[in-house]
């Protein structure tokens, strides 16, 4: 990792796994973007795809992207929602290291909502109806037409140039959204699974990734297919049949990089203002055997919260009176600094130190 942090950060961030609530997602994403990367698709990663869809809709255990920005858009405060055409939560580890390395004065805070299914643009703007907004449209763009793999390192440099618009906007609003339409699949186009034959007055969309069908239901006879009033939906990477092929992603379906998308709030301005942490282990010795605990205190309650030290990731674990968390430990590092975040936004930092241990006489 330290050598392709050195020749390309954005692409060691993009693969970095991006630690959700729940680890299901966070272990999903993580093969999904290692797949993507390598262009193949394992056998295993394809039945646990083919389980989530039976569930007919594994997503809606989350909140919809229309009610987080209903939550999060202030009339009266200058709020701009820009929505940029196909970025689905696969980039929210790229996303964060850009906002941290490169944008440190504004905060931010992540969250994750599904999209409307089929999953195109023109069934994914109703959020947008009063409110100010701007479309960012490159990145689906590039999608459809790129060839793999040069497409993936423009997708970076795309995502950057839209977070520069973004943050420039805070010049002129309180607050910026980030959304999106829908998501995206790499392994929906590569991904060698089965084929279904569409019923007679049907037509077939986006490559096979849904139908449009007045008359009949699917998801009985299908297992991995949504049957959402008249449109018929794969969130598994099956397709009904159709000629033609696809050179980059495709959307139109239900797989979890389709439907899941970011809702990303910027701002100038703190959004947890006077908030207080204590560490209450500033210094530990490192024992042979013996895991390092940090704690600390914060003095606000949060259901959960995260711990970021370097470029890791660790969840925090809510204590009688304190909350703590375990990180990995350089021998040839003393100092350290962590970063506290709640759904992807930054409340503050602690600071620790490891005290090498005596190993042997030759310390003494």
């Amino acid at each position: 990792m330290g050598l392709l942090e050195a020749v390309d950060p954005c692409l060691r961030a993009y693969i970095e796994p991006y630690v959700f609530e729940s680890e299901k997602y966070t272990n999903y994403f993580e093969q999904y973007k290692r797949q993507k990367i390598t262009n193949t698709v394992n056998s295993e990663f394809i039945d646990k795809v083919r389980e989530y869809a039976a569930s007919k809709g594994l997503w809606w255990e989350l909140c919809s992207r229309n009610k987080l920005i209903d939550d999060a858009y202030d009339k009266g405060q200058g709020t701009l929602i820009i929505w940029i055409d196909a970025l689905g939560i696969e980039y929210l580890s790229l996303i964060s290291f850009m906002l941290r390395e490169r944008h440190q004065g504004v905060y931010y805070k992540i969250g994750i909502g599904y999209a409307n299914i089929p999953t195109i643009t023109e069934f994914n703007k109703d959020y947008l109806q009063g409110r100010s907004s701007l479309a960012f449209r490159e990145l689906d763009e590039l999608k459809h037409k790129g060839e793999y793999p040069e497409y993936i390192i423009k997708e970076f440099t795309l995502i950057e140039k839209a977070l520069r618009q973004a943050v420039e906007k805070l010049q002129e609003y309180e607050k910026v959204i980030i959304t999106a339409d829908h998501g995206a699949s790499r392994l929906a186009v590569i991904a060698l699974t089965h084929t279904h034959k569409a019923k007679e007055g049907a037509v077939v969309l986006r490559h096979g990734r849904y139908c449009e069908d007045n008359q009949n239901d699917y998801g009985g006879d299908i297992s991995g297919c949504v049957d959402k009033d008249q449109y018929h939906v794969f969130a598994d990477y099956d397709r009904f049949s159709i000629q033609g092929n696809v050179t980059g992603e495709i959307h139109g379906g239900a797989s979890l990089e389709e439907v899941l998308v970011p809702v990303i709030e910027l701002s100038k301005r703190p959004f947890d203002a006077g908030l207080a942490i204590t560490v209450l282990t500033p210094e530990i010795k490192l024992r042979a055997g013996q895991k390092v605990r940090i704690k600390f205190q914060i003095d606000r309650d949060f259901d959960r919260l995260q711990a970021e030290v370097g470029s890791k990731i660790y969840l925090c674990v809510r204590d009688i009176d304190c909350w703590y968390f375990e990180p990995e430990v350089d021998r040839n590092i003393t100092d350290y600094k962590a970063k506290l975040l709640h759904k992807g936004r930054l409340l503050g930092s602690i600071q620790y130190k490891i005290q090498k241990g005596i190993t042997s006489k030759l310390d003494i």
